[in-house]
């Protein structure tokens, strides 16, 4: 589409299309935020080996029935926020 075509378009239409997009996307994101909340617990306690997989990408990509790159990102996530100790710190080992 030319830009001339573009600038004829009703700017109403084209501003509730682009807020409608940017409304579905935030509400994408806050769910996806709220599912890696609920996986952190899943992985932590494993409760991902009563569903019968023996992993959480597993369990993402089998149960959850996400393609292996959509589970490979969602554990790399997961895994991320975690709280990890501080290896070699002197200060917390004291």
């Amino acid at each position: 589409m030319t830009m001339e075509k573009l600038k004829s378009q009703n700017s109403k239409i084209v501003r509730d299309s682009l807020n409608a997009a940017i409304d579905k996307a935030d509400s994408i994101h806050q769910l996806e935020n709220d599912l890696i909340d609920i996986l952190k617990s899943i992985d932590i306690k494993r409760f991902y080996v009563r569903s019968g997989q023996k992993s959480l990408r597993g369990f993402c990509n089998h149960v959850l029935k996400f393609s292996a790159t959509q589970s490979q990102r969602i554990v790399t996530l997961v895994r991320r926020s975690e709280p990890t100790p501080n290896i070699g710190n002197k200060e917390a080992e004291t």
